[in-house]
């Protein structure tokens, strides 16, 4: 068997990470687009019925509130739907922007400017993610020893798989097949490994 080399390698993994980000992000906007087609309806019948109940009335004059600020609903609800997102997802892994619209979405986060964005992606987000991985209940998938580098926050709901078995169930529920490798093989692919 021919060895494949170590850059082909790195380029095939980016290119299976990058197929998986569009993937998720597809998803995404699929789901932004419905809700703002909702949101759009809504507004609509909205402005119908003010005008039909008060003529006097126009909808466009009235400012559109954002009442988000600290608000998720109950003391930890933040916390619950980050964990909620990544349980659903396992074992596969989520990047923190993909969890940063899930959350804008389920809480109608709204920013005014990009920077604003920024602080609450690092100061809630961030740390409700750190979080999680100090008590042991997340992974990290990315490199942090040097500091910010660039790379792309990721991040997966920490396994309980104890058995083979289970490995196995958890794989076919994602739909990955799994095969046995017979004994003599597995020692020789140990040892390319080394």
């Amino acid at each position: 068997m021919k060895k494949v080399p170590s850059y082909l390698k790195g380029l095939a993994e980016t290119h299976a990470r990058s197929a998986g980000d569009v993937q998720r992000l597809e998803k995404v906007l699929i789901e932004v687009n419905k809700k703002l087609l909702d949101a759009k309806a809504e507004l609509a019948a909205c402005d119908r019925l003010i005008r039909k109940f008060d003529t006097r009335l126009n909808p466009n004059l009235i400012v559109p509130i954002n009442a988000w600020m600290g608000r998720y609903g109950k003391r930890g609800e933040l916390r619950k739907a980050v964990c909620k997102m990544l349980k659903d997802c396992a074992p596969g892994e989520l990047t923190t922007l993909e969890i940063a619209w899930e959350i804008q979405l389920t809480f109608k986060l709204d920013f005014q400017t990009t920077l604003e964005r920024r602080t609450w992606h690092k100061n809630s987000l961030g740390r409700t993610l750190n979080a999680l991985h100090d008590r042991g209940v997340v992974e990290r998938l990315h490199d942090i020893s040097e500091g910010p580098n660039g790379e792309v926050g990721r991040w997966r709901w920490k396994s309980e798989i104890n058995t083979l078995d289970e490995l196995r169930a958890q794989a076919a529920a994602q739909g990955v097949g799994t095969q046995q490798v017979p004994e003599e093989d597995a020692c020789s692919v140990e040892k390319d490994c080394e």
